[in-house]
């Protein structure tokens, strides 16, 4: 899922912990040098985790979660996202157990 980086600056403009976490204290939304991303379907290249990173009016989880692991440890941290178009969790992405000996993968 995403959410929109306008919905992102109303939590930061009326929630200090947002502020802290997601802004510089010029306004600027952070970028994160200590968080690396490689995500498969942008360009095939590792870049520093911003706010916006793919679609530069959306962010992702992977936001949140770069962020927190970020904050959490002292050692660089890289975020590997993978996706795969037109999947769905039901089907593609069901664990070996869910399959039977009759079932084609």
């Amino acid at each position: 899922g995403h959410a929109s980086i306008k919905h992102l600056q109303e939590l930061i403009n009326n929630n200090q912990t947002y502020r802290e976490t997601y802004s510089n204290a010029d306004g600027t939304l952070k970028t994160r040098s200590d968080v690396k991303i490689y995500f498969n379907s942008v360009a095939n290249e590792r870049s520093d985790l911003e706010i916006g990173y793919g679609r530069k009016n959306m962010f992702g989880p992977e936001v949140g979660i770069g962020f927190t692991l970020g904050d959490y440890f002292d050692e660089p941290v890289f975020l590997i996202k993978i996706a795969l178009g037109s999947t769905g969790l039901g089907d593609w992405w069901l664990p070996p157990s869910a399959y039977t000996d009759d079932t084609k993968l």
